[in-house]
């Protein structure tokens, strides 16, 4: 229809497109007729073009579904054949070696034949590429050349390494061994060559290398890479000791650019110049830093991208590794010399080592974590060795002790900076430890860690003694409110932190793996204990062996001895001597505060209770409270103020419980025990115990209901009516022991039958 129709429109449609523009005033012209026509004859062959493609493609995707549809037919008909035939494999069996031995045979030579073709296949490629590889250097073709040589690395990496066929990995090591060496030897004199070009290492920033050279010390640096030995750098175990000098070479073009620094660090610091003056250590300390900070950006610019991809290894890391091990040398050398080097020099190389390795740490952070990789570490590696380790120890316990002298010595030790903080001791104290803490803390080892706690339990030790003997000096001049009492306070406020700081280390994850390495020798060495206790007792001749095994055993055996028993955490010992001396303290204080209560109490008791009447006791419209027990309250009131002024507001409260307690025992022996009271008695009892002493520590949150037993479990007794008290009475005289105690449970009395069968004869208005 449209191919018959179309003919007809056209001409028509270009008629009218003329007219419509002569009718606008457009002229028009025989070529634009023909430009028209010529237009609308393609548009009318692009879409019968377009749908006969239509149409082809519905054919086509006709075709294909039935294709499709074939192809699954076959597979599902395959798939069920190959069922069959695997279901009829199952059935079979293969014979035996026995029945067909010529079957196993041939099936033995054919796996023989295709170990050999593979063995000589490898063999043939390794020869081959050796050819060309020495072809490609004789025509100086260089890159060729590498190239060919990565390729035989890589296949020795991936197929050779792994093999049992020894021969075969000889020949193929030396053969690698052996083109990396002239490679090596050819690409690094380059790589020596464009280094100095571009000025390293001293004049990188005034250098200006061409793009050509660029481009070319890029190329050579690949180069040098594909060329290099495979480097592989592992966190080594803790455990193991490390040594200051390290096989490992680093990375081939890191090792390059150190040769020119190891010359320099050399000629100025192994040789008798100015500069290697052995009292200025700080001296090469800086050296290295300076070539780390100033080297490191070209190495990142220039290296890093291609080591990073070639061997997955940091460059950076590499060449701060080296420069490391070089400071290490130079470190190890001056402390292992022979004139050997003073206190001070010892302890300055010691603040710088650990000085450089928070510098490198930080330095290298980034680095590190994109491609994680072992670098040494430095405090750990030197001073793990034992004669500097013990040194260590001695340089700072004897700066430490030195240190308590001064605080002790101090005129403000026990002053303090504000009135809810510690004394001034104990802030310096702590930061001592924490400071010791941080310093051994780089060392590797468990074991060696632990000497240095130990170091810190005889420093703890040591600053509990020197208190004690600090509390005792103030005690030894008499007590009076003013001093003695305040400096209890302050003493036992500085021991009481002391311990809760300790507590709270005990649970942190560096002091828990210490507690858990100590717990394994101390059971390593229960079970040698055991085992040698066991051969005393089997063997009649054990004395030889003993002294054998013994050896072993008593040399470790008194190592940690100051630190105890870990059970209960790593510092349980030193915690439980500080609660022995903060209980001394207050057992003493308690009985300070006893003797000035005890004067005033005792007045108080002598009192004619039995005879005391009512008109005696209220002359106003409330009782007034005694005398006496206003002494011993504004006592109380004072104490209190002392204790939160000298100590920790939690601590106080805590004393301030154990002084309730004590003065309840204190009143009951004194006032109550020893008395008979009348009915006014009691009333008077009541307002100068309850209303009056009792009251007063409501306000410190102290709840008399649970330190004042004795006197308020009295007051009931003594304020029953008198059926009830003689129902009591009779119960615990007569009753059985169940009854007994389920009547002083109801009447909540805690106090023993015997004591309240005597509070209830001493009531005068009552006749048993």
């Amino acid at each position: 229809m449209e191919k018959n129709s179309s003919p007809r429109r056209k001409p028509h449609f270009v008629l009218s497109l003329l007219n419509d523009l002569k009718d606008d005033g457009v002229e028009t012209s025989f070529e634009l007729e023909t430009i028209l026509q010529k237009q609308y004859s393609n548009r009318d062959a692009l879409q019968e073009r377009k749908q006969e493609i239509e149409n082809q493609v519905k054919e086509l995707s006709v075709v294909k579904h039935q294709e499709i549809h074939e192809q699954l037919e076959k597979l599902q008909t395959s798939f069920s054949a190959l069922k069959l035939q695997l279901n009829k494999l199952k059935r079979e069996k293969l014979p035996s070696k026995f029945e067909q031995p010529q079957f196993y045979e041939n099936v033995e030579t054919i796996d023989t034949l295709s170990k050999g073709n593979a063995y000589f296949t490898v063999m043939n490629f390794i020869k081959t590429t050796s050819e060309e590889i020495d072809a490609n250097l004789e025509n100086e073709l260089e890159t060729e050349a590498i190239k060919l040589f990565y390729r035989l690395k890589s296949v020795k990496q991936l197929y050779i390494e792994d093999t049992s066929c020894n021969y075969l990995k000889d020949y193929c090591s030396k053969i690698t061994a052996y083109w990396e060496a002239r490679l090596q030897e050819k690409v690094v004199g380059d790589f020596e060559k464009l280094l100095e070009l571009f000025g390293w290492p001293m004049s990188i920033k005034t250098a200006s290398p061409t793009l050509e050279a660029h481009e070319k010390f890029r190329k050579t640096i690949r180069n040098i890479l594909r060329v290099s030995s495979s480097v592989k750098r592992e966190k080594s175990s803790p455990l193991v000791e490390s040594s200051v000098f390290n096989d490992e070479e680093p990375l081939l073009p890191v090792g390059v650019m150190m040769k020119p620094l190891k010359r320099r660090f050399k000629y100025h610091f192994f040789n008798n110049k100015v500069t290697g003056d052995s009292s200025k250590p700080e001296w090469y300390f800086c050296q290295i830093k300076k070539w780390m900070r100033e080297l490191t950006p070209f190495i990142r610019t220039h290296l890093e991208p291609f080591s990073v991809t070639e061997t997955k290894v940091s460059s950076v890391v590499e060449f701060v590794r080296s420069l490391t091990e070089m400071l290490l040398v130079k470190v190890d050398s001056q402390l292992s010399s022979e004139e050997g080097v003073d206190d001070e020099i010892f302890a300055k190389i010691l603040e710088e080592s650990i000085v450089y390795e928070n510098e490198v740490r930080e330095f290298i952070n980034d680095d590190m974590r994109k491609c994680p990789t072992y670098i040494p570490k430095f405090v750990s590696t030197i001073y793990s060795q034992p004669s500097l380790l013990q040194r260590w120890l001695a340089i700072e316990k004897q700066a430490c002790l030195q240190k308590l002298d001064e605080m002790f010595a101090s005129p403000t030790a026990w002053n303090r900076a504000a009135a809810p903080g510690p004394a001034e001791i104990v802030d310096l104290f702590i930061a001592v430890i924490r400071f010791v803490i941080e310093r051994f803390s780089y060392l590797e080892q468990p074991g060696h860690k632990l000497q240095f706690i130990q170091l810190i339990v005889e420093l703890l030790d040591d600053f509990r003694v020197r208190c004690l003997q600090t509390w005792q000096s103030k005690c030894e001049h008499g007590y009076n409110e003013s001093s003695s009492v305040i400096i209890d306070y302050v003493i036992a406020d500085a021991i009481d932190r002391v311990q809760e700081t300790l507590e709270s280390w005990q649970d942190l994850p560096f002091f828990c793996t210490l507690t858990y390495f100590l717990e394994n020798i101390q059971q390593e060495e229960k079970k040698i204990n055991d085992a040698l206790k066991s051969e005393m007792e089997t063997q009649s001749n054990y004395m030889i062996e003993l002294t054998k095994r013994a050896s072993i055993y008593d040399s470790r055996r008194d190592e940690f001895e100051l630190i105890g028993d870990v059970s209960t955490g790593l510092f349980s010992s030193a915690i439980k001597l500080y609660k022995c001396l903060m209980d001394e303290i207050q057992s003493k204080w308690l009985q300070k505060m006893m003797d000035m209560i005890d004067e005033p109490l005792r007045a108080y008791a002598k009192l004619k209770w039995q005879a005391i009447e009512i008109e005696s006791v209220q002359q106003n419209d409330e009782p007034d409270i005694d005398q006496s027990i206003i002494k011993v309250i504004q006592i109380i009131s004072n104490v209190k103020c002392a204790l939160k002024e000298g100590m920790e507001e939690a601590l106080a409260i805590k004393w301030i419980k154990r002084l309730a307690g004590e003065l309840d025992k204190h009143i009951f022996n004194i006032v109550i025990y020893q008395n008979r009271f009348s009915k006014d008695a009691v009333l008077k009892l009541h307002t100068d115990l309850v209303d009056g002493i009792l009251k007063h520590f409501y306000l410190d949150h102290v709840m008399p209901e649970t330190f004042f037993l004795c006197v308020l479990s009295t007051m009931r007794i003594l304020e029953m009516n008198k059926g009830d008290a003689m129902l009591l009475y009779e119960t615990l005289h007569d009753g059985d022991t169940i009854s007994q105690e389920s009547a002083l449970s109801e009447l909540k009395i805690e106090m023993k039958r015997e004591i309240v069968v005597r509070l209830l004869r001493s009531r005068t208005d009552l006749v048993f």
